[in-house]
């Protein structure tokens, strides 16, 4: 199980098997387990099929309509930025896209602050004979 693990994250990313791939490795799966008849496996490859079918079809679907909602999203986003410039003067709209661009580069790096991530503040402090929480 470990092995399978590393070697899965070696390659980068899964590999997506058809629907009738996914309905094969199940059959032989329930004929080792179970040691199914031929006719058996018949009827029971079907239904597997049916199902990887309607998984395929779903995860299409949930993946076009996530595809919408960032479609949406730009759009509205752009339209936002738009109305902004139009309020600003020229000297303005150039600041701002300065700090359009520096907050988009900061979150392309997820806000990353190197080892220790966060700096302890002294306004939160943990008493830990106490137990209690002291904020100034």
């Amino acid at each position: 199980m470990i092995s399978g693990l590393a070697f899965s994250q070696e390659r980068g990313r899964q590999r997506t098997y058809s629907p009738e791939d996914r309905a094969k490795r199940s059959t032989e799966m329930l004929t080792k387990q179970l040691d199914l008849t031929a006719e058996q496996q018949e009827k029971i490859y079907s239904i597997n099929l049916d199902r990887a079918k309607e998984a395929n079809a779903e995860m299409m679907e949930k993946r076009n309509d996530q595809k919408e909602k960032i479609k949406k999203f730009k759009e509205a986003r752009k339209e936002h930025n738009d109305k902004i410039k139009n309020v600003l003067t020229a000297d303005q709209q150039t600041k701002w896209e300065e700090l359009q661009t520096k907050y988009s580069d900061r979150r392309r790096t997820g806000f990353k602050k190197g080892p220790g991530m966060r700096k302890k503040t002294d306004s939160v402090r943990t008493i830990k004979r106490d137990k209690r929480i002291t904020i100034d």
